[in-house]
């Protein structure tokens, strides 16, 4: 074979001659100029195209002629649903209602064979009986969630438009501009733009926001870690409204063990007209994800939130009494994936949650036993029971699925019963419920998937029904 890629610690090129070459062959490569050959020999892995074959070699870099190299290759993919739900009961003080709803998500990666990326998805949503209202301001139902053009290089990254980055995902979605470096470990990235609306999720120039940040990636132990830390300033029409410090921090220390880390800071207080610049933890999550082996994992998260206060969006006469009980609400959750058997599956959850003033702290349980594959049936059956205790609630519901999948026309067929039994607090009632549902996923000719699925809730003589329906085309 000829060398026709190169990089670093390998290389690929075409055959020369008409001798085959096969997966697990061994490749010896001798390079002009070199008279040492490699002892260091590769063989030949599971590449699907066994007319290129990679091998490490000892030597040089080899000059290649720049208009040798391939233009990125252009992808365009995504999916475009239809859905409708329909609600129904024979409850007079409840109206029947149908919900329309059309999602489109859209990608294109190398543009024309360019550095240039395109991502969109959005969603339309409306009820039968506000079509009126729909035609007469019909981006008021639209809800935009990524509609952003980038441009990714190996140092560069920019994107213009609606964007949530990686690196400061905590912060959501940005209007605007965004742009971030890479200098050796070291990535500063900055944002200019604006905040969603808070209502609609639209464009809103009057909340204006600008940022930036500064990450880094270093070893930890036999793994990576990517630590970042930037400061925002949101704006309601150019005064001041909130003004935070976030941290971020990424790692996968070992192969079984994963951990993230993000909070925010507020810097920036404002009471009666005085502001003040002290230093306020607005919310912490943090989880570890430990999988020592294939049939067991753990996950356990803990999380510290309070309300956000916008002093200029939401400012009130209340401020000050509001952030006097906006204390930390504190969530710790455990959960445990068990595998005792190859069909075998086991979830056992727990949660925590507490915040000052609270009469008791939330407490609540799941647990999730999953038999596929059951013998002559050849199903899948899941039971499920969950319970909650809190100040105002203390129930459980516990249910079962049978699921069944037919090859020749892949659909999935899924009927299912769940028993709800909730007591309430100060003497508010009880509620016992009965809720059969059914649903079926098939696949129609090309790349079109449809999918049907029906709740009923039984409550004594009142009955609740919920009927969604939906067409998923795939590109």
């Amino acid at each position: 074979m000829s060398a026709k890629y190169l990089s670093s610690g390998s290389c690929a090129g075409p055959v020369i001659g008409k001798i085959p070459v096969n997966v697990g062959d061994k490749a010896y490569a001798l390079v002009e100029g070199e008279e040492k050959m490699t002892s260091n020999i590769m063989t030949a892995g599971d590449e699907k195209d066994t007319s290129m074959v990679r091998t490490e070699i000892e030597s040089k870099p080899v000059a290649v002629s720049s208009n040798r190299s391939r233009l990125p290759e252009s992808r365009l993919y995504g999916g475009v649903t239809v859905n409708s739900s329909s609600n129904f009961s024979n409850y007079t003080n409840v109206p029947d209602l149908q919900r329309w709803n059309y999602s489109l998500n859209l990608n294109a990666d190398h543009i024309n064979g360019s550095q240039f990326f395109f991502t969109d998805y959005m969603n339309y949503s409306y009820l039968g009986n506000e079509w009126s209202q729909v035609t007469s301001n019909p981006l008021s139902n639209l809800r935009v969630y990524d509609l952003a053009l980038s441009y990714k290089s190996d140092d560069i990254n920019l994107w213009a438009g609606r964007y949530i980055n990686n690196n400061v995902a905590g912060v959501g979605p940005i209007d605007g501009f965004q742009g971030e470096m890479r200098l050796g470990s070291f990535t500063a990235g900055a944002v200019a733009g604006s905040r969603p609306d808070f209502y609609n999720l639209s464009f809103n120039p009057r909340y204006p926001q600008i940022g930036g940040y500064v990450s880094r990636l270093d070893s930890m132990v036999n793994g990576l870690m990517v630590n970042t830390i930037g400061v925002f300033q949101q704006f309601n029409e150019l005064r001041t409204d909130r003004r935070f410090v976030y941290f971020q921090h990424n790692s996968s220390p070992t192969r079984i063990l994963n951990i993230y880390i993000t909070g925010q800071v507020d810097i920036f207080r404002l009471n009666k007209k005085v502001v003040t610049n002290d230093f306020s933890l607005t919310n912490l999550y943090a989880s570890a994800q430990i999988a020592p082996i294939n049939l067991f994992a753990v996950n356990l998260s803990y999380s510290g939130q309070r309300n956000i206060i916008y002093y200029q969006t939401f400012g009130t006469t209340l401020d000050s009494i509001l952030e006097s009980v906006n204390q930390l609400r504190h969530t710790v959750r455990l959960d445990l994936n068990i595998r005792p058997f190859s069909s075998t599956f086991v979830l056992l959850g727990t949660g925590y949650s507490f915040q000052q003033g609270d009469i008791d702290p939330t407490r609540d349980v799941q647990v999730t036993l999953t038999q596929s594959e059951i013998p002559y049936l050849q199903i899948t059956g899941t039971l499920t029971y969950s319970r909650i205790i809190s100040n105002f609630l203390n129930g459980s519901v516990y249910g079962i699925t049978l699921t069944k999948y037919v090859s020749f026309n892949s659909s999935t067929i899924a009927v299912g019963f769940s028993r709800v039994n909730y007591g309430f607090g100060n003497g508010a009632g009880h509620l016992v419920q009965n809720q059969p549902n059914a649903s079926l996923t098939t696949r129609l000719p090309g790349n079109l998937f449809m999918n049907l699925y029906y709740q009923g809730t039984f409550n004594g003589a009142t009955s609740y029904g919920s009927l969604m329906g939906g067409i998923n085309a795939r590109f």
